[in-house]
């Protein structure tokens, strides 16, 4: 393929960006278009790798989800192929700019809807060959988990992100624009799952506008401004718990009990119609999440500070840890404070209510060294949380940065052979999982406790 249209490409795999002047100055004039269909929305962004967003499209089918009561494949796939030529066009006219002058595409092409990554991916393969572009394939999770980077000058790798949303809730440390390591996860249930499911039991749709014209998630945070916490024991949702990994299956299920008999002593309620107090439940329920991930939080970084977990993890250690069973040696080797920024993304990361107290919950936990810090931050503006070009676009020119630093061009897809294979991928695993090597059975957690921040003699040696 001919690549004459992006002059800047060749330094690109041949040169150190940092290292030329005259490559930074082309470097900055390059521009991303983002593509992203994993799931029901169609989006589309041109971002420049100077980090202006020169447009951010998106088309939502969102009411007639609601409509339906949940997100049809079917219906999502119909929709992404009816409306993904309009948003790229406008997304391209917004940004003043025609497809000649586009350095490269990027497309989200795992995880997510089989049916709705096929039509981004279909159509960002043929718009590449068509006019002679390079593709990069992108990660969905990854470009969340980097978007903050676009607002955020300051943060530095190693941080944590934490992402939540209707497909995913995990704490992962991320070391790197490829390299990331799983610390936690939810493996049933994720907490936007979760929020969209108990506001369909409560029937807050029923309520009328807004509440019927937006997600069961976003429903319920409307809802819970209204309301006032009902009591509940903040050691189950896991104060007391040994568990690093987040289990918002069992959330849901408290919840559906204490729904269930709040029904039960409602016996003249009519069937369609939410409880009395549905929103106070609907303001436990947030409050209840904020604590239950704030202790898998509070638990990792407390494991973190008595370990050097965060230096021994790499992609050259790995495989050597596993095999040495690290989890009895990777204890009590380095113990230090932590200074971690705490990046929050996804769909939930809107919730307003949810990210503030989570902000308040690492400002405030129980941990070994007074030193330790732990800075939660959240992509601006709060759109970019959810699904949306932006962040494939962004993540693209991180790519871009990341392989020519380290020359490598392994994931940008040049030649056509190569641009026609790319295919989408349903599930796949953000980065390393290294909970096999986590045991926090040992750590005690005071939630939103200002304790003393000495190291136990008996806990850290």
């Amino acid at each position: 393929m001919n690549f004459g249209l992006c002059p800047c490409f060749g330094l690109l795999i041949r040169s150190n960006f940092k290292s030329y002047p005259q490559l930074s100055r082309h470097f900055s004039a390059i521009r991303v278009l983002g593509i992203e269909s994993t799931c029901d929305d169609t989006c589309a962004a041109v971002v420049t790798s100077d980090k202006r967003i020169l447009s951010d499209v998106r088309f939502s089918g969102l009411k007639l989800h609601v409509a339906r009561g949940g997100i049809l494949p079917t219906t999502a796939r119909a929709n992404h192929a009816t409306a993904i030529n309009g948003v790229v066009k406008e997304a391209l006219g917004k940004a003043d700019c025609t497809i000649n002058e586009i350095d490269f595409v990027a497309v989200s092409y795992k995880p997510g809807l089989i049916l709705s990554l096929g039509i981004g991916v279909d159509y960002a393969r043929r718009l590449c060959l068509k006019y002679n572009k390079p593709l990069i394939a992108i990660h969905h999770m990854e470009a969340h988990a980097l978007t903050a980077h676009l607002s955020h000058s300051d943060i530095d790798f190693p941080f944590l992100t934490l992402l939540i949303s209707g497909g995913h809730t995990m704490l992962v440390l991320v070391k790197g624009v490829d390299e990331f390591y799983l610390l936690s996860e939810s493996n049933i249930c994720p907490v936007g799952e979760f929020l969209d499911k108990i506001a369909r039991q409560l029937k807050i749709r029923n309520l009328g506008p807004p509440y019927d014209s937006v997600s069961g998630g976003r429903a319920l945070e409307i809802l819970a401004e209204k309301g006032k916490p009902i009591h509940y024991s903040n050691s189950w949702v896991g104060g007391k718990s040994n568990c690093f990994n987040f289990n918002i299956n069992n959330l849901k299920g408290f919840w559906h009990n204490i729904i269930k008999n709040a029904k039960i002593n409602n016996p003249n309620l009519p069937v369609d119609s939410p409880l009395p107090d549905v929103a106070d439940i609907a303001a436990g329920i947030q409050r209840s999440i904020v604590y239950h991930i704030g202790s898998r939080i509070q638990r990792i970084v407390k494991y973190l500070e008595a370990t050097n977990m965060i230096n021994i993890v790499n992609s050259e250690n790995l495989s050597k840890l596993r095999l040495d069973d690290l989890p009895c040696k990777i204890n009590y080797l380095d113990p230090k404070p932590v200074k971690l920024k705490l990046v929050i993304s996804g769909g939930v990361g809107c919730n307003k209510y949810i990210v503030a107290k989570l902000k308040d919950y690492c400002d405030k936990m129980d941990t070994f060294y007074d030193e330790t810090k732990i800075e939660v931050v959240a992509p601006s503006p709060r759109h970019l949380c959810t699904d949306n070009g932006v962040m494939i676009a962004w993540n693209g020119i991180l790519k871009l940065i990341h392989k020519c630093d380290n020359n490598c061009v392994n994931n940008i897809l040049l030649r056509e052979a190569d641009i026609m294979s790319l295919e989408p991928v349903h599930e796949a695993q953000l980065g390393e999982d290294v909970r096999q090597l986590i045991d926090t059975s040992w750590i005690v957690i005071k939630p939103l406790q200002k304790e003393s921040k000495v190291v136990p003699k008996n806990e850290v040696k």
